[in-house]
């Protein structure tokens, strides 16, 4: 075809003319359609859980790219949340000391943990599960079991906020103790969120027994914790509900000058071995690796503190290649200083470290107003637009607002 009949068969198309009159030709508005049905469709994937969203990935390539480009069902990179005198300050950049503060209904002095985004507080009237992102909360009641909530920092060693990853089930356990002397317990409480929530006692062992100062963590679907005398790691099976010895400490839990803790690091079990003198403290943490027919302790941090002026942050200890502490009570009663170090190592099997004391003391990123002893905790922390109002039969509120689950 010539230029000049191509050009004027070109003019006397429709879309040509719609095209010069202003108004959107028959591709454009097929195109608008898409994109709004495109935005409908992950405007509801969004508020599925990230479980389902998973799932719903299958359906087809169109839900796919939803779920991957609007409503990913996985969280991104884990940020550092630091509690401190009931307020929360997610750091976007833990080096670098860019932080801001988080809204929440209530104070998170009494904060229990964190998964996947949703932050669990507990007070006396009892938990409350919030989003930040969506400004949604949710309040469940105590278990029977449990009188008045205990001292906000002993909220770590009583009470566990866990998810398991095949199930898609958010569990709140707290660990009631029949007897304080000898940690002994005939049962675990656990509540499911969901449809169907309640609290349920899972029968223990005979002889079953906790210590209390190895604290509570939930990783991976497993709730652990360290029996009182036979140093062994216990464990929670929060899908099947079931309790059972998983390995023996790395290191003694009891002897003078030594204690250790129970953490997480890199998604696994681990812990920390603290050993404490006049002039300095070592912390190393051991990490448990390896499947079901094979798990070894694998020491990858040590951390050497030199002077009484300084503690490791617990439970998130390190973020990327920093190490975590604060200021100590008895160096700063007034404010709280949060520190990071840069760990050496991390090569393979490598053991990372870091030295503290006078000549390297860290950078300061964080300064807080000290109201109690031990007032600053450190978190994993996601941002999410996970619903609540899927886990209640009730409406979820924004902030401030909060909704009964009971």
């Amino acid at each position: 075809m010539a230029p000049d009949r191509a050009a004027a068969a070109a003019a006397a198309s429709p879309a040509s003319t719609a095209s010069s009159t202003g108004s959107p030709t028959y591709g454009t508005e097929m195109a608008m359609s898409f994109d709004l049905k495109y935005e409908r469709v992950a405007a509801i994937l969004r508020r599925l859980p990230p479980l389902d969203r998973r799932r719903s990935r299958l359906v087809c390539r169109q839900w796919r790219d939803a779920v991957d480009s609007r409503a990913p069902a996985r969280p991104g990179p884990a940020k550092t949340l630091v509690v401190a005198h009931g307020a929360g300050y997610v750091f976007d950049d833990v080096p670098g000391g860019s932080s801001r503060e988080i809204p929440s209904p209530c104070p998170l002095a009494d904060i229990v943990g964190t998964c996947n985004g949703l932050l669990c507080v507990v007070g006396t009237g009892g938990f409350v599960l919030s989003n930040p992102v969506t400004g949604e909360a949710l309040h469940v009641p105590l278990p029977t079991r449990i009188g008045a909530p205990l001292r906000r920092w002993e909220h770590n060693e009583y009470y566990s906020f866990a998810h398991h990853p095949t199930t898609g089930l958010y569990k709140i356990v707290p660990f009631p103790v029949d007897d304080r002397w000898t940690g002994s317990f005939d049962a675990v409480q656990v509540y499911t969120l969901g449809e169907a929530a309640s609290w349920r006692d899972v029968p223990a062992p005979a002889g079953s027994s906790r210590r209390k100062s190895c604290g509570l963590v939930s990783v991976d679907g497993f709730t652990y914790w360290v029996a009182m005398d036979t140093k062994k790691v216990m464990s929670l099976d929060l899908k099947d509900e079931r309790i059972a010895a998983v390995i023996t400490l790395p290191a003694p839990a009891s002897e003078p000058g030594r204690q250790c803790r129970l953490t997480e690091a890199h998604g696994r079990l681990a812990v920390a071995a603290i050993v404490t003198q006049p002039t300095n403290t070592k912390t190393e943490v051991w990490v448990l690796e390896g499947g079901a027919g094979g798990r070894r302790w694998i020491r990858r941090y040590s951390v050497q503190l030199h002077g009484p002026d300084r503690q490791m942050v617990w439970p998130h200890f390190a973020h990327g290649d920093h190490a975590m502490t604060a200021s100590t009570w008895q160096y700063s009663r007034s404010h709280e200083l949060l520190y990071v170090h840069r760990l050496s190592g991390g090569k393979g099997l490598q053991c990372r470290e870091a030295r503290i004391n006078g000549k390297s003391p860290g950078k300061a990123v964080g300064k807080y107003d000290r109201r109690t002893y031990r007032d600053l905790r450190t978190f994993a922390f996601v941002e999410t637009t996970e619903p609540l109002n899927v886990y209640s039969g009730h409406g979820c509120r924004h902030i401030g607002k909060e909704i009964s689950a009971g």
